[in-house]
This record gives structure tokens, C-alpha cells and sequence, in this order.
């Protein structure tokens, strides 16, 4: 027989609680790196762009995968 010892405290779950902050805590983090990534990007000219070699319409991609990695949405 297999027995699962979860920690609680007055029958409440910390280990789900503390696995549901760490997630909040990754999914802000990546979060403020779109967000940043994406107003830095949005602010350059279409010029200052093109000779980084991106096009206006790649910027939400360029962003998402700096933050999220190269996973689609």
C-alpha cells in the first residue's frame, strides 16, 4: 500500500498553497518581461527596427517569446 503525507495545518493544503504563490510569482515575472520587452520595442522607430532587423508586426512574438520562450500562445 502507498500513503501520500500532504503538510496541513487545521486541514488546510500549504503545499498547494505555496506551489499556487510560486506560480504567481513565475507568471508575473514573465509577465513584466512581455510587458517591458514589448513598450521597449514599441517606442523604437520603424527605423531604429529595421536595422535591428525586426519588422513592426513581430514585436508581440519577439516579446512573448523573450518572456514565455519559444512555446506558442
Amino acid at each position: 500500500m502507498a500513503y501520500v503525507n500532504i503538510a496541513t495545518r487545521n486541514g488546510f493544503n500549504l503545499d498547494g498553497v505555496r506551489t499556487a504563490l510560486r506560480n504567481l510569482k513565475t507568471n508575473m515575472v514573465n509577465r513584466r518581461v512581455f510587458r517591458t520587452t514589448f513598450t521597449e520595442l514599441h517606442a523604437l522607430s520603424t527605423h531604429d527596427l529595421a536595422d535591428l532587423g525586426i519588422n513592426r508586426s513581430e514585436i508581440r512574438r519577439i516579446a512573448w517569446e523573450a518572456a514565455y520562450g519559444s512555446k506558442g500562445k
